[in-house]
């Protein structure tokens, strides 16, 4: 009867119930462990042609600020006086999560730079802040929204990833866009937008992609929650941190007389950052959360060259040779179609942008590994890799004068924008230095139709050295005649 568990729940945490068609229901309802009852009613998703009719919390109960843990009962009545019954396990999540850890990932998007680990050691737990008016300041601060953050939404995503990890060393991406479509609860705003909402997730440091040591399965690992270093007296947080525990590092914040900063999100579905600014040792040893060098997270990307040439130690495990291979084209643009591809409306120089049907290619082993390639013509030589953006980039240069497809679309703010329909991400490095720097977070965007595309923003400091030395391939923006 319950379809999946808790932490794929809408609501409060409560799962979803599956029960079959050929049953008639005339009443659904969950008894906790303290004999109390909550409804459930038909879920707007349910769709006629599956197995089953599935079922939600009602509004009302979905409301609920706790639940008692313990055995719970699912008990469907029918017309016939016949129930159905089916107990359930109502588990709360500790404060502190200790996330499951097992086979690392070894091939990592890092390009030839040294990323933070995603495993830290981590240092005994604070307590919770005493001062209840700094608790209460917290929880109102934590639920503040507008048009450009969902507080309840982030929470869950939150609290759900946290459940996860605490059960499974990892997960793959099928399961991250389930869990996120189920929350969600609404259509995609565009083609390949869950997989931009992923990419928000690892560049903004809750969480990583990348091939495990061993079997080389492509899993999604969760990072340690830490505060990384942003400047002389001032920390943002990276990592993940159940709401409860978000809420007591605002708390210890405010009883400690710091000062806090959001870092507003690039859409309402996506998370917000968070920066604090004072006695940032005082916030480490009273919250417990590991205090970390921002060259300990993400390298400073000013020193390191980004031509994409050859293949790095981190791109593949040794492929195997002597055993059947499926080799497909994957499209790297054009996926919203001839009248979503070009932005902005302006003519581009030409060789600009890649061409509408810009495709690379795609490798199965017979046990699963996978890896993409990009054909140099000029050259004759094949680029390869386990992780598709590098080799999308390189098939992007290829397809232009040396070109990435982002440039600036606001010098004034350092925004940086996608500028035409390439499923392509700045390097992940990259991405992560924008997230600590930048004054919003990276991730796609959702305001107009004609502005669907993946932002960055990128601080001051790192704009003028770009304009001075060039070393990103940037698209210069076009103007209009």
């Amino acid at each position: 009867m319950p379809d999946g568990q808790g932490y794929l729940a809408t609501g409060l945490g409560l799962p979803l119930l599956g029960i079959p068609r050929n049953v008639d229901p005339a009443l659904v309802q969950l008894f906790l462990p303290d004999d109390s009852a909550l409804s459930y009613q038909p879920h707007q998703a349910d769709q006629e042609d599956s197995s089953r009719r599935l079922c939600q919390p009602s509004q009302q109960d979905r409301r609920r600020s706790a639940l008692p843990a313990g055995t719970a009962r699912f008990v469907v009545s029918q017309e016939n006086g016949v129930s159905l019954e089916r107990a359930i396990q109502l588990t709360a999540l500790p404060l502190h999560v200790n996330f499951q850890r097992g086979a690392t990932l070894a091939f990592r998007e890092d390009w030839g730079m040294k990323l933070g680990p995603l495993a830290l050691l981590q240092p005994p737990r604070g307590g919770q802040p005493s001062d209840h008016e700094a608790q209460r300041w917290a929880r109102q601060r934590l639920n503040q929204g507008d048009l450009m953050v969902n507080p309840l939404f982030e929470q869950q995503m939150l609290e759900s990833l946290c459940a996860l990890f605490q059960r499974r060393v990892s997960i793959q991406r099928r399961e991250f866009f389930k869990l996120y479509g189920q929350l969600r609860n609404k259509p995609d705003e565009w083609p390949g937008f869950p997989e931009a909402v992923l990419r928000g997730w690892c560049e903004g440091g809750w969480i990583e992609e990348g091939m495990e040591r061993g079997k080389g399965r492509w899993r999604i690992q969760p990072v340690d929650p830490r505060l990384v270093h942003i400047r002389d007296n001032g920390v943002q947080l990276v990592g993940l941190l159940t709401a409860r525990g978000l809420v007591d590092l605002l708390a210890w914040a405010q009883q400690l007389g710091l000062t806090v900063q959001t870092v507003p999100p690039s859409c309402a579905d996506m998370p917000r950052g968070w920066r604090f600014f004072g006695n940032v040792e005082l916030l480490s040893s009273s919250s417990g959360l590991p205090l970390v060098d921002l060259e300990d997270w993400a390298p400073d990307p000013r020193r390191h060259s980004w031509i994409l040439e050859d293949s790095l130690p981190s791109d593949s495990p040794p492929w195997p040779t002597g055993l059947n291979t499926r080799r497909l084209t994957d499209s790297v643009c054009g996926r919203r179609g001839p009248d979503g591809h070009w932005k902005p409306k302006q003519r581009f120089p030409e060789r600009g942008r890649a061409p509408i049907s810009q495709i690379i290619q795609v490798e199965t082993s017979q046990y699963g590994k996978r890896r993409w390639l990009s054909h140099d013509p000029v050259n004759g030589s094949w680029f390869s890799s386990c992780h598709r953006n590098r080799v999308a980039l390189h098939a992007l240069v290829v397809a232009t004068d040396g070109l990435w497809p982002f440039g600036f679309t606001n010098t004034e703010t350092g925004q940086l924008d996608r500028l035409y329909d390439a499923e392509a991400y700045l390097p992940l490095p990259l991405g992560r230095y924008a997230a600590l720097t930048g004054s919003r977070m990276p991730g796609p965007t959702r305001h107009q139709p004609q502005d669907h595309t993946y932002r960055y923003h990128l601080d001051r400091s790192f704009r003028l050295y770009q304009s001075d030395k060039r070393i990103l391939p940037l698209t210069p923006i076009p103007t209009a005649p």
